[in-house]
């Protein structure tokens, strides 16, 4: 398989899992009370290359970055790093 090809399959792979997580954010990952994995979903998010792209139409996943974006914790690790 050649790079080009992964980099569609992955394409793919994450397309359909940001439309199951966003069918499925209520409004965090667990429901209605933030968690670990919250911060690991944002921190995936941070990494993806076409995430205006894939948010174009995930508006659960677009309020759900939002959120997390306002977090306490969040705004620290984003300055320590200056992001």
């Amino acid at each position: 398989m050649e790079g080009e090809e992964v980099g569609i399959l992955a394409a793919q792979e994450r397309e359909v899992a940001y439309t199951f997580i966003n069918d499925n954010l209520k409004p965090y990952v667990l429901g209605k009370n933030k968690s670990a994995v919250d911060y690991y979903l944002y921190m995936v998010t941070r990494w993806d290359p076409n995430i205006d792209r894939l948010l174009s139409d995930k508006h659960n996943l677009a309020s759900f970055i939002a959120l997390m974006k306002e977090d306490d914790a969040v705004k620290k690790v984003l300055l320590f790093h200056k992001l």
